[in-house]
């Protein structure tokens, strides 16, 4: 049982960590994404853009 404690333990630290990192540099992405220079197989927008909305 100890063992599954620190599995969930040590996942939850990582899920955590991701989710205050991800609020810290969502701001500057809206701001540097757009203008930096992409590949011509990128995708368009309207592609991705709808899984865009599902974050937390």
């Amino acid at each position: 049982m100890q063992k599954y404690l620190r599995i969930i333990y040590i996942v939850a630290i990582c899920l955590a960590v991701g989710y205050l990192s991800s609020m810290v540099t969502i701001e500057s992405v809206k701001t540097w994404y757009p203008t930096i220079k992409k590949p011509f197989f990128n995708p368009p927008n309207f592609i991705l853009d709808p899984f865009g909305h599902y974050s937390i």
